[in-house]
């Protein structure tokens, strides 16, 4: 990854930090930057050395440094926005009898 797409990655995931706080999920943060585990490592890893990120009480938050960053590179007004709202609604009148087969779309049925 070139020194922009680095500097992007960074970006999106100290806005993943400041919005998220103390409910952080790596796992989240993994899927959402589209990184493998190792890659992921090495990103935490550059936030702590550039004094991005800090521990307090044996959480990580976004430190003011990391704070200052989002601010220059104009990226304070960007938020993370999960569907998780959008995956907890139910729609009862959308809803199929639990004794109906459920067959995702485009799944081939060829055995």
């Amino acid at each position: 990854m070139n020194t922009m797409g680095n500097n992007y990655v960074e970006l999106l995931a100290l806005v993943y930090f400041k919005d998220k706080g103390k409910e952080y999920d790596f796992s989240e943060l993994r899927y959402i930057l589209g990184l493998t585990q190792f890659q992921l490592d090495e990103l935490i890893s550059s936030l702590f050395e550039k004094n991005y990120l800090e521990y307090i009480d044996y959480e990580m938050h976004l430190s003011e440094k990391g704070l200052s960053y989002i601010k220059q590179e104009q990226a304070l007004k960007h938020e993370y926005k999960s569907d998780e709202k959008h995956l907890s609604v139910i729609h009862k009148e959308k809803a199929i009898s639990l004794d109906t087969i459920y067959v995702p779309k485009k799944f081939d049925r060829k055995i």
